[in-house]
């Protein structure tokens, strides 16, 4: 592809052996290396672009595994899974538990 493209461009430039005005390019040989040059320009940003997204996928990836491999809590996870009163959601009314000093009932002061 390249020896193809690089042959028309010596077609365009050079005429019967001769270069054709070597300061100012015909306007056919201008629009066609500015076309490539932006071809080229948008290949490399499309290759870079999917290259950083396996990257960034193989990364997630390895912390995943390494938080997999860890026995034990995680670190988002600072209370024992094991007990139900100290999960987020927990109020005594959904269970069968003793008084819990962190929820009062205001219509009974003593309890």
């Amino acid at each position: 592809m390249g020896r193809r493209l690089g042959a028309a461009v010596r077609r365009l430039a050079f005429r019967n052996g001769r270069v054709t005005r070597l300061g100012n390019r015909p306007f056919g040989v201008r629009v066609l290396l500015w076309a490539a040059g932006m071809a080229i320009a948008a290949l490399l940003l499309f290759f870079a672009f999917w290259v950083a997204v396996i990257v960034a996928l193989a990364w997630g990836a390895l912390k995943v595994i390494q938080l997999g491999g860890h026995p034990g809590r995680f670190k988002w996870e600072p209370t024992d899974p094991n007990n139900h009163r100290q999960s987020l959601f927990y109020h005594p009314l959904f269970y069968n538990d003793e008084r819990d000093p962190r929820f009062s009932d205001p219509r009974f002061p003593d309890r």
